[in-house]
């Protein structure tokens, strides 16, 4: 149900419908339990709010409780992600470290994608953007081979914020102008589109450029108003 709301732009809407049940009553069926927390936790999770993270850690505790080990790793990911973005980097690279282990070349593309994604934010907190290139140019390539259009996007993306980041501002402009371009025409708020149009705007101003830039700030703001970020 989360994810039709993500898909039609009612992103923000779907957290507060969902935060009206928050916390969740204790005599839920474990599974129905996780699979709430692990939605909650995966939207606006770049906000790194305390419900998300109080929602990450409770589906991996619940789905390790039930052995469900694919379902795990998913929570597993979202806590390192979303402990990287609060700076609890123990609980990260812990949960990292797990995931790793359980997400191998055997899995579908798609989950290979999202772990080099979340390894690319950890390098990047440890200030590491040489790294986190690497391994997102890995998950754009891991993207393509699974015939992902959006998530190839939200990795070139990823790339640009890394570049940005290492100080290659050419580099950066023109990946964040593929990823936007792409978001654009396939997503809408819910899907990163914000935060690389945000990240495009300060590239541009940083290299001095004086066109384009007040346009996608303030699309940026919008798109971030109607997530509630």
């Amino acid at each position: 149900c989360w994810f039709v709301w993500m898909d039609k732009g009612l992103t923000n809407e779907c957290v507060q419908r969902m935060l009206q049940l928050w916390p969740l009553p204790s005599n839920l069926p474990a599974r129905t339990a996780a699979d709430f927390c692990l939605g909650f936790a995966r939207l606006n999770k770049n906000a790194a709010r305390e419900e998300h993270w109080e929602a990450a850690c409770r589906a991996e505790a619940l789905y390790r409780r039930l052995g469900d080990t694919d379902a795990l790793s998913q929570a597993l990911l979202l806590v390192a992600v979303i402990g990287a973005l609060r700076d609890s980097m123990s609980e990260a690279e812990r949960a990292l470290r797990e995931a790793e282990e359980l997400i191998t070349d055997t899995v579908p593309l798609s989950r290979q994608a999202w772990l080099a994604g979340t390894q690319g934010e950890c390098y990047l907190r440890h200030g590491s953007p040489g790294l986190a290139i690497a391994v997102f140019r890995w998950q754009a390539e891991l993207c393509r081979r699974a015939g992902e259009v959006t998530g190839g996007n939200m990795a070139l993306g990823n790339l640009g914020c890394a570049q940005l980041d290492a100080g290659d501002l050419d580099a950066a402009i023109e990946s964040l102008r593929k990823a936007v371009d792409g978001l654009r025409k396939f997503t809408g708020p819910g899907y990163g589109l914000e935060l690389r149009l945000s990240t495009l705007a300060v590239a541009l101003a940083w290299r001095g450029d004086d066109v384009d830039i007040l346009p996608l700030a303030r699309e940026a703001f919008d798109q971030l108003h109607l997530l509630g970020v």
